[in-house]
């Protein structure tokens, strides 16, 4: 496993640990922001030095505030923003909100903690599934690796989009090589995942 995977591994393990420290009925919608925050600084830092993630940023007008502002070298690459576990994605993805959040950025991750759906620039949702909310209640339940990989390309594809008003070559460079890394790694899964399912 390399140190990156590992790195990666690791913060998802400790994200889960955060994530079962209250039950289910005392939490709201942000009683797990800070497990959230340290996630995505994770992926941050592994993404560039550069790449910062502000939590509550100041709000625009008209158009809201997203719960996380994600910026590299002052350009904003993109916002994140959380709903309660369990709440209702696929209605979230439709409303106002996200696309008043879409004319800030086209380059958006919506969560409810277990689910993450990054809304690329061409508008597109992907989205992966960490776990279950009743797998947080079982405390042997571990998470399967092959989540944690699904969920953590879907977020290095998001902090590995170019900054909006990205203007030299070597930035936008930089930003096209990780994205290349990252299709070659998902195709290079999904290969041995078709070996494996033609060899049953």
């Amino acid at each position: 496993m390399s140190k990156d995977k590992e790195t990666i591994h690791e913060a998802f393990t400790q994200y889960l640990r955060d994530l079962r420290e209250f039950a289910a009925k005392e939490k709201t919608e942000h009683t797990d922001r800070g497990a959230l925050l340290n996630l995505l600084k994770t992926f941050a830092a592994l993404a560039d030095s550069k790449t910062k993630v502000q939590h509550e940023p100041k709000r625009t007008t008209e158009k809201g505030a997203p719960d996380f502002k994600v910026v590299k070298d002052a350009m904003i690459l993109g916002y994140v923003e959380n709903k309660a576990i369990g709440e209702n994605l696929s209605k979230v993805l439709k409303s106002d909100q996200i696309k008043k959040y879409q004319t800030l950025s086209p380059n958006l991750i919506l969560t409810d903690y277990l689910e993450f759906i990054w809304i690329t620039k061409d508008g597109s949702p992907k989205r992966e599934h960490l776990c279950h909310d009743t797998d947080l209640e079982n405390r042997k339940f571990k998470l399967n690796p092959e989540r944690i990989d699904a969920v953590a390309a879907l977020l290095t594809g998001f902090f590995s989009t170019a900054p909006e008003g990205i203007g030299t070559a070597k930035p936008l460079a930089e930003a096209l090589a990780a994205r290349s890394r990252l299709l070659r790694d998902f195709l290079g899964q999904e290969l041995v995942r078709q070996q494996d399912l033609h060899q049953e």
